[in-house]
């Protein structure tokens, strides 16, 4: 702070519900600012800068990006990076209403008809397992059984849990994403109920000719109580 002597103090006037405006100092004690993006007002996006901004946010491009997007519709925008992080945090509390993210993908899962899903939760009410794949991947899915693939991973995502990612090769020799399943542990009992939801929300009864795994003791078991007989192979 400069610890500028500048004052001036706006009074409501009740008689009239109008407001007066009145300098009680004058002096400065620095020369005036020659960058507007000092100040917030000048900063605000237009409407349809706002619009750019959240549908870009929502395709998931960096801010970084959105700011040399904004800079090269408009070189004059004074829109700052700050500006578009505090926005970005602004969208996801409102989105969050007080929840955390997992209950957050819960209650978005549940009002959006083009995914199927499944989760489960301990005696307090916390998620320990969910799985969810597009409707559309099913039937592409079904017909593209001949290999599918099962790749873990552990804390890469938002939710800071392990991560089940199925994946199928199609007829065309293409690698699609099935779904994902979040767990909280990566023992046996967790993958069998991946597996288990796997098999009962995409797969069916449809024949998989061969699973492509990583090397997880946890995972081959599972595989075979829910695929008895069904080759599996280490991916590498």
């Amino acid at each position: 702070m400069t610890e500028c002597d500048f004052e001036l103090r706006i009074h409501r006037v009740i008689t009239d519900g109008t407001f007066k405006l009145e300098v009680y100092r004058l002096n400065h004690n620095h020369p005036a600012s020659e960058d507007h993006q000092q100040h917030a007002q000048y900063r605000r996006p237009t409407k349809r800068e706002m619009a750019s901004i959240q549908a870009l946010l929502a395709s998931g491009v960096a801010p970084r990006f959105i700011l040399d997007n904004l800079l090269e519709a408009d070189p004059d925008t004074y829109i700052t990076l700050r500006d578009i992080l505090n926005f970005k945090a602004k969208l996801r509390d409102e989105r969050l209403a007080g929840d955390t993210l997992i209950k957050c993908l819960i209650r978005e899962l549940v009002a959006d008809e083009d995914w199927a899903f499944r989760y489960s939760t301990m005696d307090d009410g916390h998620v320990n397992f969910i799985s969810f794949t597009l409707n559309e991947m099913i039937n592409i899915t079904q017909a593209s059984l001949d290999v599918i693939l099962i790749n873990t991973t552990y804390w890469t995502n938002k939710y800071n849990l392990p991560g089940i990612h199925f994946m199928a090769i199609t007829a065309v020799g293409m690698t699609v994403s099935i779904g994902l399943a979040l767990v909280t542990s990566e023992k046996e009992p967790f993958y069998n109920l991946a597996i288990s939801t796997l098999r009962e929300l995409v797969m069916g009864d449809t024949h998989i000719e061969v699973f492509l795994t990583n090397d997880e003791d946890a995972l081959h078991n599972a595989i075979s109580k829910v695929y008895p007989g069904v080759p599996q192979l280490l991916c590498l």
